[in-house]
């Protein structure tokens, strides 16, 4: 699988370049320094695996979004230094087919990485401990699935703000959906919500 790293003038570990080099899955073609850089040179020759240092820049999510639109082939794994739950699972929803923690130990994380030229998904336990924990979510059957989406992001104490951030839909929009919420719900308040969301989460995970 023909592979390009992107540093973000991250220092990667000196190892990590023979140790690929080793894979018979894996061969390295380009090293760049940012992802703009990258994508300039991609519309000659597009690598079928691109391994990125992330910077945990907002943009970073557009870029990879945009480059999957633009090469659906092209795995992405991204390896993180920062234990951001947000980021990850926008970095997981832009498109990526991998994501590791740059703290793993290189073994772990090599051995992970050939799970993508065989189809699979590469994550590190860590994050497969947060999808897990995340997808552990209340569910009401009279909410349309965006609310259900939205409650679930207000239990886990999300501002109206970050979870329009989150939706790509406008702060309006949220407001207009939150209240369909309380009415269905029969609540005034949202700290009427939560209370009764987490009793009734609280009666499901005991039965």
């Amino acid at each position: 699988m023909k592979t390009d790293i992107i540093t973000n003038n991250h220092a990667i570990p000196v190892t990590l370049i023979p140790c690929l080099h080793e894979q018979t899955e894996i061969q390295i073609h380009n090293i760049y320094h940012t992802l703009p850089d990258a994508l300039t040179k991609f519309r000659k020759q597009l690598p079928e695996l691109l391994i990125i240092y992330s910077t945990h820049d907002k943009l970073e999510i557009e870029q990879i979004k945009n480059l999957k639109l633009f090469s659906p082939a092209t795995k992405v794994l991204v390896i993180i230094s920062e234990k951001d739950r947000d980021f990850t699972f926008k970095l997981l929803k832009s498109g990526a087919d991998g994501i590791l923690q740059n703290d793993m130990p290189l073994e772990e994380i090599v051995s992970k990485l050939k799970r993508i030229p065989q189809g699979g998904i590469a994550l590190s336990e860590e994050i497969i401990k947060w999808i897990i924990e995340k997808n552990r979510n209340i569910y009401y059957s009279f909410l349309t699935m965006r609310e259900n989406e939205i409650l679930n992001l207000l239990v886990e104490g999300k501002t109206n703000g970050q979870i329009s951030s989150e939706l790509y839909i406008s702060p309006f929009t949220i407001k207009t959906h939150i209240s369909n919420i309380y009415t269905k719900i029969g609540c005034n308040k949202k700290s009427e919500l939560l209370e009764k969301v987490r009793s009734r989460k609280n009666q499901l995970q005991t039965t």
